[in-house]
């Protein structure tokens, strides 16, 4: 009887092979990230050392990455959005034109396949050619956009002055009555030593953002723009959360 031929292994293992996997690392990635911070914030050098050593380990942001692909592969976005804007009676009829979309952090091309949207979908690190390479923070604002999508990437910028700087520039890319679509783990507000929902969602106000809907799975809010003098200060100190945003005429 012949012995079965073992399939060759690959010389680069994936960084992450399973759901269970993929959630482990978004998990320890958070946890550590937050460590990291909060070291760092009180100027203990060794423990964030120690943090960043934690993070190299795990496979740093490209194993997060990979675990955010399988992860929305799994559970889209894209769904909660279409459900979403249907229920807001925002998506276009026959014949009127495809919504606007610029889709920050973007780890697939879910919306980018959908007929009436038409997306400009773009990260630091792009995974597929069908993503620009951009910086939402270093893009010129013109409030041409209809919808903002942001999921799980707010928890990830590494300041509280960017943080801030996201939602102020979210907003600004936003026509009026726009809304944003932010997605954020639970566990960012709820086990923060910094920030609260209620605390988070003052910045959102400070922001010109306000609040239409949420959702606790994910801490999930549908936000709208507001007529008001938009604060840099309050909207700096913003450190974690998660929202469906919705854009206010400045």
């Amino acid at each position: 009887m012949k012995r079965k031929r073992s399939k060759p292994k690959p010389i680069i293992q994936p960084v992450v092979k399973s759901l269970k996997q993929a959630r482990k690392v978004t998990s320890d990635f958070h946890k550590i990230t937050r460590q990291l911070q909060v070291a760092v914030a009180e100027g203990r050098a060794d423990a964030a050392a120690a943090a960043e050593t934690e993070l190299s380990a795990l496979g740093g942001r490209a194993s997060y990455q990979a675990a955010s692909e399988l992860t929305t592969a799994r559970h889209r976005t894209s769904k909660w959005i279409f459900s979403l804007l249907t229920q807001l009676k925002l998506r276009p009829s026959k014949g009127q034109p495809p919504l606007r979309v610029l889709e920050v952090g973007a780890v697939n091309a879910q919306l980018l396949t959908v007929p009436w949207l038409s997306v400009r979908a773009i990260d630091i690190r792009p995974c597929l050619p069908s993503i620009e390479q951009a910086d939402l923070l270093m893009l010129k604002p013109a409030a041409e956009f209809d919808v903002v999508v942001c999921a799980m990437v707010l928890n990830c910028v590494p300041t509280a002055k960017d943080r801030g700087s996201m939602l102020l520039k979210m907003r600004a890319h936003l026509k009026r009555s726009g809304h944003a679509f932010i997605v954020i783990p639970l566990r960012c507000l709820n086990d923060s030593p910094f920030m609260t929902t209620a605390s988070f969602e003052q910045a959102l106000m400070a922001a010109g953002l306000k609040v239409h809907t949420d959702s606790q799975k994910l801490l999930t809010y549908c936000i709208q723009c507001m007529l008001m003098r938009i604060s840099n200060c309050s909207c700096g100190r913003f450190l974690y959360g998660s929202a469906v945003l919705g854009c206010m005429p400045a």
